[in-house]
């Protein structure tokens, strides 16, 4: 263990030169010492104020051949001095053995009774082994410094740029000087000027400012030696008291020990003649946001607007810039009494769909200065039920699967007469990850309202097939034949909706019966047809527009059948045939329209001694349909052929 001189045993060592160096032992490193302020400094500056305590050194590694045995001592002693020369040493520490690394970095005090005022010491120790051998470390340099620059006399005045005339600070100079007004010490240069002093400096409309200084300048060697000082006073620190008159700038220095001046540099004084900003810059306004504290896409599709309003002291060219959650808009002039600027959704939904907290702020812009304003907090939810889609925020998501309408028959999308002994269900492939608790509603036609519903359930997938409630019957006969009925239905989230595309779905539950037979307008009183008609050009079958079902653009179907017998049995196979028209504005001219059954082969010459059955389908522009009856048939006679049939 070590021990302090005075406190352990004694011994009286010889006395060594402290440079004197035995080549026996390795070099000692030289103290560490923490309240340096910087370990690369060669002077060892120490802060201000370290002359007022203890030194605390650290011998940081143990020497060679240090003492192992309880018997082995080894000596240490401590030297301070003006020069690197000591002949006494201002303490002495023996260590027994055994000596251990463990016991280093070993701590030892310099008394604050070495330090005789500012200026340079040095400090140093040696080792000293019982068999004579010694080392001495390399003296560290301390310096001490207590001296504020300019010797704390008071700092001259800035100096202005002399191209501001008169000291007057105003627009017109800023916007021409870069937005900034450039100070400089006045030369000759302080006394006692060094390498990184500080230059402190405050602007106030006070000699004696009393709030915080704006700016802390490092002074560099080449400042110094060029005798060019100097700070810049910016548009921003000008601006920020918001109002004109007298300032002052000022400054104070310190060193790098920390030595200040005790008192402000002389004033430096100069007018400010701007154009006061407004007084206050009041958060934006979001009028969809006012009414139920939540801005959703219904919003976004009425459009989003901020409002800014309450602004005074402007001019023609002032103007705002909006920033939404980090997304600046382009600057608009300010119009009075409201700025209305729109929220494009590329910013709403910037990052991303919430539900979150936007804030929203504006920039006040007059010229090349801007400030900002206060901010307003906005609550924002843009998330949907089912996955997005490109055209957001629009309602019509065309990427929603379209909903199926399957009826009695299990046919999809066509309701007609047989369907109505069943429930009509609407079904849907799922959407992208279904959430239970949302809710899909079907819309039918022209019906307001939904008129069915599926509630998403809890372990709902993405793909699987549900089923709504019902469509009640009353719904679709509201509506009962139409060709194209609009069918949709939305998602909802409780906050946000999305719309499917169209599902059409044909209607024909209602049919049409009271239409007139068709007729055969070649047959004779018989009901036969003969030779002078000459079948196998065709036959013709009329219908005739006795109702008041048939207008323009209505189709329809005659079906044929032909027959071995007159009683329309034994149908010939190949002989049947359907016969699509179309009802023309010539056809209602003439209140009617033939249909022709060609070609003879084989509609018509398979039925040698036979008839064939005829009837049509009438099909609406509005999807009204009718079936007619069937009129008596058209014989035939195996004599009525073109070989056997004499000549006209």
């Amino acid at each position: 263990m070590a021990s302090s001189n005075g406190k352990a045993k004694r011994r009286q060592p010889s006395g060594v030169l402290p440079n004197s160096v035995d080549e026996q032992l390795a070099p000692l490193t030289a103290l560490f010492i923490p309240s340096v302020l910087d370990q690369n400094d060669p002077e060892g500056l120490l802060p201000t104020g370290s002359q007022l305590s203890d030194l605390r050194a650290y011998i940081e590694e143990i020497w060679e051949n240090e003492a192992i045995e309880p018997y082995e001592t080894d000596i240490v002693r401590l030297y301070w001095g003006r020069t690197a020369e000591a002949m006494k040493p201002f303490d002495t520490l023996f260590f027994d053995g055994p000596v251990l690394p463990s016991m280093f970095p070993f701590p030892v005090n310099a008394p604050r009774s070495n330090f005789q005022g500012d200026g340079a010491y040095y400090v140093w120790y040696t080792v000293e082994l019982d068999n004579g051998a010694r080392a001495t470390a390399d003296p560290k340099k301390i310096t001490v410094d207590t001296v504020a620059p300019s010797y704390d006399k008071q700092p001259g005045a800035l100096l202005y740029p002399d191209d501001l005339p008169n000291k007057v600070i105003d627009e017109a100079y800023l916007s021409t000087h870069g937005d900034r007004v450039r100070l400089r010490l006045p030369t000759p240069i302080y006394t006692g000027a060094e390498d990184r002093d500080t230059l402190i400096f405050w602007w106030s409309d006070s000699p004696s400012p009393t709030d915080l200084w704006l700016v802390q300048k490092a002074i560099s060697i080449d400042d110094i030696n060029a005798e060019d000082i100097w700070v810049d006073l910016t548009g921003d620190m000008i601006r920020a008291p918001n109002k004109n008159g007298t300032f002052y700038a000022l400054y104070k220095l310190r060193d790098r020990a920390g030595n200040e001046t005790l008192v402000f540099s002389e004033p430096a004084s100069a007018v400010v003649s701007l154009l006061p900003f407004p007084s206050i810059l009041p958060p934006p306004r979001v009028p969809l946001h006012e009414d139920d504290n939540l801005v959703h896409r219904g919003d976004a599709r009425a459009q989003v607007n901020a409002v800014i309003s309450g602004l005074d002291n402007l001019e023609p060219n002032d103007k705002v810039r909006l920033d939404w959650d980090g997304s600046q808009l382009l600057p608009v002039p300010i119009t009075l009494p409201d700025t209305v600027i729109p929220v494009p959704w590329s910013a709403l939904i910037a990052k991303g769909p919430g539900p979150m907290v936007a804030h929203v702020s504006y920039d006040f812009i007059r010229d090349i200065t801007e400030t900002g304003s206060q901010v307003a907090d906005i609550n924002v939810n843009f998330t949907v039920a089912g996955q997005d889609h490109p055209g957001a925020p629009a309602l019509l998501n065309p990427l929603l699967a379209l909903v199926d309408i399957i009826g009695g028959s299990g046919t999809p999308n066509v309701l007609l007469p047989a369907d109505r002994a069943a429930p009509v269900v609407p079904y849907l492939m799922l959407y992208q990850t279904p959430a239970a608790g949302e809710v899909l509603e079907l819309y039918w036609g022209r019906v307001a309202g939904p008129v069915a519903r599926y509630d998403v359930q809890p372990g709902d997938l993405e793909g699987d097939r549900v089923a709504f409630t019902p469509v009640p019957w009353s719904v679709i006969d509201a509506d009962p034949n139409n060709a194209r009925v609009p069918v949709y239905y939305t998602t909802s989230n409780a906050v946000n909706e999305q719309q499917s595309d169209n599902q059409y779905v044909r209607v024909q539950v209602v049919t049409i019966d009271d239409l007139p037979e068709p007729g055969f307008e070649d047959e004779d009183a018989f009901g036969y047809i003969q030779c002078d008609k000459k079948p196998w050009e065709g036959i013709r079958v009329r219908v005739k527009f006795d109702s008041g079902h048939f207008g323009l653009d209505d189709e329809i179907m005659v079906f044929w059948q032909g027959y071995r017998n007159f009683n329309s049995t034994d149908p010939i196979t190949e002989t049947y045939g359907e016969f699509p028209e179309t009802i023309g504005p010539g056809h209602l001219q003439d209140g009617y329209i033939d249909v022709w059954i060609r070609p003879y082969e084989p509609y018509i010459k398979p039925v040698t001694r036979g008839s064939w059955g005829t009837y049509y389908t009438l099909t609406k522009a509005d999807g009204q349909f009718g079936t007619s009856p069937a009129p008596e048939n058209l014989k035939i006679i195996e004599t009525v052929s073109p070989e056997m049939c004499p000549p006209a």
